[in-house]
């Protein structure tokens, strides 16, 4: 979608020819869950879709370890006016009640047939879903295990796979 010139948000200009790396490392934050099971040395690869703020730029969480959703969930606690929702809704959100319900918004990655087949939605919007404006659900930590571990199992390797998808270790520099 990116590279055909597809993807779109209302208020926000995705900056055009963008490496695969450069897009995924701008639009989100990038972490790497600790093995949780018995499948891979490294962990699980994690993609978060980065939050917009009010002045258009991309909020980012820091990874200072712990848990991403803490992390997300404290900024955004103590700095309510501060997110206007996911880089991928199709236009900003409001505290503003009223807004909320005029205004229809939806993910701009789902692709025309989404209801029929599976599409290029993230897995983390299946996880951690919007029960209302601002308002995430979060499920438990119980589950939260399962379910990375679930992920890890089915998906192993991501981290050398992101490796060999971008070119080189994480952390490291790119041969120019």
């Amino acid at each position: 979608m990116y590279k055909r010139g597809e993807l779109r948000r209302a208020d926000y200009e995705f900056q055009p020819d963008l490496s695969f790396e450069e897009f995924v490392l701008e639009h989100f934050d990038v972490w790497i869950q600790g093995k949780t099971g018995d499948s891979s040395e490294m962990g699980l690869m994690n993609f978060f879709m980065k939050s917009i703020s009010a002045d258009k730029n991309l909020i980012s969480i820091p990874g200072i370890g712990g848990d991403y959703y803490e992390a997300r969930t404290n900024l955004f606690r103590i700095n309510p006016w501060l997110s206007k929702g996911c880089v991928f809704l199709s236009q900003k959100i409001s505290r503003e009640p009223v807004d909320s319900l005029k205004i229809p918004r939806h993910c701009i990655l789902h692709t025309a047939d989404y209801f029929e087949n599976l599409t290029a939605k993230p897995i983390d919007c299946l996880f951690h879903t919007c029960e209302t404006t601002g308002k995430g659900r979060v499920v438990s930590e119980e589950i939260s295990k399962k379910w990375l571990s679930a992920l890890e199992s089915s998906f192993p390797n991501s981290v050398e796979r992101f490796q060999t998808l971008i070119g080189h270790k994480i952390g490291e520099m790119k041969d120019s």
